[in-house]
C-alpha cells in the first residue's frame, strides 16, 4: 500500500516537472474567505475543513464575518496577496498571531494553521483583483482505482468521477463570478470536443500543443488540471486528489496542491490531509 502511494507521488512529481513552476502561495491556511473592501481585507466567510466550516481555525478562534484583517504574525496585510505572502513560509500546524479590527477595536488572536487546500483559487483571486481577465478551462487528467474493480464497470466509474470533479470545481469557481465580472468559465463541451480532436490521453500531462490549442479555440487564459486516485486502506479507502493551475500562455504552474481524503468502511470521510 505504502509503496503504491509512493510510486503515485513520484509519477505526479514527474508530470509536474514537465512545466516550469511558480507556486509562491502558502502551504497553510487559517480557514477564511476574504475580500477587499474600501482598502481593507474583510472576512466574509469561513472555509470548510472536512466539509464542516465550524472546524475552520479562524472560526474556532472566534473570528467573525465582517472582521477586518490587519496583521498576520506582525506583518501588515492590506490586500489578498499580502495575506498569502504572510502565510507562505509557515508550516501547517504552526500557531500564529492574527490581529483583527471589530467595531473600531483591535483584537489579537492565536490561531493554529491547517493545510491550504485552495492555492489555485487564491492565485486566481489575486489576478482578478489586479483587473486582469481570467477565462478558466477545467480538465480532468488521470483517474485511477487501485482497489478491486471486478464488481463494477471501471470505465463507467471513471466517467462518473470525472463528471463529479468537473461539477465540483465549476461550482467552486462560479461562486467568485458573482464578485468578479472579469472571471469566466469555458464550456466543458467545448473542452471535451477539443480533447477528443487531439486524442488527449488522461494522464494528467498537458502538452504545449494541447495547451495552446485550448487557449486558441476557447479564449481560455488558464487551465486547471485535476487528477484522482483511489487506494485501499482497510477497512476503508483513501482518495488522493491533486490539481494544478497552469498559465496557458507561458505553461508555468501557478499553483499545485494534493490532498488525501480518508474514508471508513461505510464510505464516510473521516479526515482530510
Amino acid at each position: 500500500m505504502k509503496k503504491t502511494i509512493f510510486m503515485s507521488a513520484i509519477i505526479t512529481l514527474l508530470l509536474i516537472s514537465n512545466f516550469p513552476c511558480q507556486n509562491s502561495y502558502a502551504d497553510c491556511s487559517i480557514g477564511i474567505t476574504i475580500e477587499s473592501q474600501n482598502g481593507n481585507i474583510v472576512i466574509i466567510g469561513f472555509s470548510a475543513i472536512s466539509k464542516d466550516e465550524n472546524k475552520s481555525p479562524a472560526k474556532k478562534a472566534r473570528l467573525k464575518k465582517g472582521d477586518i484583517l490587519k496583521e498576520i504574525n506582525g506583518t501588515i496585510v492590506s490586500n489578498p496577496l499580502d495575506v498569502h505572502k504572510a502565510l507562505k513560509n509557515i508550516f501547517p500546524g504552526a500557531t500564529i498571531t492574527v490581529k483583527i479590527e471589530r467595531s473600531g477595536k483591535e483584537k489579537t488572536c492565536r490561531i493554529k494553521t491547517v493545510k491550504n487546500h485552495r492555492p489555485d483559487v487564491y492565485v486566481i483571486i489575486d489576478i482578478l483583483e489586479k483587473g486582469k481577465n481570467v477565462s478558466l478551462a477545467i480538465i480532468v487528467g488521470n483517474v485511477s482505482n487501485a482497489m478491486d474493480t471486478s464488481s463494477f464497470d471501471i470505465n463507467e466509474w471513471k466517467s462518473g468521477i470525472s463528471t463529479l470533479m468537473v461539477n465540483k470545481l465549476e461550482s467552486g469557481f462560479m461562486v467568485y463570478q458573482n464578485r468578479y465580472n472579469n472571471l469566466s468559465l469555458v464550456d466543458r463541451n467545448k473542452i471535451r470536443a477539443i480533447l477528443d480532436e487531439l486524442n488527449f490521453q488522461s494522464t494528467g500531462y498537458i502538452s504545449e500543443n494541447t495547451r495552446t490549442k485550448i487557449g486558441k479555440l476557447t479564449g481560455a487564459t488558464h487551465i486547471v488540471v485535476a487528477d484522482f486516485n483511489r487506494f485501499s486502506n482497510p477497512p476503508g479507502f483513501i482518495d488522493v486528489v491533486s490539481r494544478k493551475l497552469i498559465d496557458i500562455k507561458t505553461g508555468i504552474i501557478l499553483a499545485s496542491i494534493s490532498s488525501q481524503h480518508f474514508y471508513n468502511s461505510n464510505g464516510n470521510c473521516t479526515k482530510i490531509e
